[in-house]
């Protein structure tokens, strides 16, 4: 029989061994990548930028206990000012740190000059006569509509009722309707919203019969029952189940779900049981 250890160890065998960290590249030794990470030297082979220049940052990553070298840490820019002559390298200095590079015959470095650099070759361009940075496109004062969260929004509290509230689970049969509840969750989420879509978690027991669903007006479960509006029928009654876009008004207001049958039994999980009942999810703009 298998115990609580082996199912945990089973668990963490599942968890892939990745992790990501920088290092210094030194020097290329045969096809390694020689990089200094913390107060070790490593080789490691080197993918995705071969081979880097000597002292760049670079980014190491781990996958099944190998460490590998996948490229530059940073974005690397391309152009940089000659600030020490040489042969056969001159130093440039690009972001405040300088590399060496090659240069193409014909060029004769001077300091000062403005060059284009290749970084996967590690040769000088040329130098250039100046850099286009772009135009500026200025930005919208406005800022403009941005998209609604996608994340649900939880249901508080749901129950059914018959006389009384009975059992956090929701159902609506012969005798019995169900509901829920969001403490003012949706009002503060749709606050100056515009929704297009809204759609409703139903964790599906049980469907027969007619099925109802419309909204109420309370942020929580009240002595009595609830009441029902904007009643229309529920199809399908399981899983993410759009909602007529007329319910938002209640919802945005405060208000929760009712749903009724009066001739049927149809029963759902309710939110002690699964987290997602009830859940509503919105699709518009802010």
């Amino acid at each position: 029989m298998r115990t609580a250890a082996d199912i945990l160890a089973d668990r963490l065998n599942d968890v892939p061994d990745v992790s990501r960290r920088t290092a210094v590249f030194v020097t290329m030794v045969g096809n390694l990548a020689r990089v200094n990470t913390g107060p070790t030297t490593i080789d490691v082979p080197c993918v995705g930028f071969y081979p880097p220049v000597p002292g760049m940052s670079v980014q190491m990553e781990r996958l099944d206990g190998q460490w590998k070298v996948s490229g530059p840490a940073v974005s690397l820019p391309a152009i940089g000012t000659i600030s020490g002559t040489g042969s056969p390298q001159a130093t440039v200095t690009i972001g405040g740190k300088t590399y060496p590079f090659y240069y193409r015959t014909g060029y004769t470095p001077t300091n000062g000059d403005q060059v284009e650099v290749n970084w996967a070759t590690g040769v000088i361009q040329g130098k250039i006569n100046g850099s286009n940075g772009g135009t500026d496109p200025g930005t919208n004062p406005g800022g403009g509509p941005t998209p609604l969260p996608t994340d649900p929004v939880l249901a508080y509290n749901s129950g059914q009722f018959r006389s009384r509230w009975q059992a956090n689970d929701v159902r609506a049969s012969d005798s019995v309707s169900g509901a829920w509840v969001y403490n003012g969750r949706v009002a503060a989420a749709l606050a100056g919203a515009t929704v297009a879509k809204v759609e409703i978690y139903l964790p599906l027991r049980q469907q027969l019969g007619v099925c109802n669903i419309g909204t109420h007006g309370y942020a929580d479960l009240p002595a009595g029952w609830v009441g029902i509006a904007n009643s229309t029928p529920l199809s399908p009654r399981g899983g993410w189940v759009q909602l007529p876009n007329s319910f938002v008004s209640a919802l945005a207001s405060g208000g929760g779900i009712s749903v009724t049958s009066g001739n049927g039994d149809n029963q759902w999980s309710g939110t002690q049981s699964d987290a997602l009942s009830g859940a509503l999810r919105f699709q518009g703009t802010r």
